[in-house]
């Protein structure tokens, strides 16, 4: 259409599929199951990082040591999220 190819957009009159919810509650033993087979250390870490925050895996990947403020990791003001102390009954 803007490139002038088509005059009309053949799919401008379809209703969109409702979009359905992808959040999915892990259970602490689901987590034991996944830190069961996970062979690599650090992606571990890295899951045991995500389990304890709730951060977005993005954000992780992108978390350095300026963003830890005690035991808050600080992304920006609007987007803090505090750490969980990982022991026994947390990983």
């Amino acid at each position: 259409m803007a490139e002038g190819i088509i005059n009309n957009n053949p799919i401008a009159s379809l209703k969109r599929p409702p979009s359905l919810p992808r959040e999915t509650i892990i259970a602490p033993n689901q987590w034991q199951e996944i830190f069961d087979i996970v062979p690599d250390q650090e992606f571990r870490d890295f899951l045991i990082v995500l389990k304890n925050t709730g951060a977005r895996p993005g954000e992780i990947r992108m978390m350095e040591a300026r963003h830890l403020h005690g035991d808050v990791v600080m992304f920006s003001k609007l987007n803090a999220y505090r750490l969980k102390p990982v022991g026994s009954g947390s990983s």
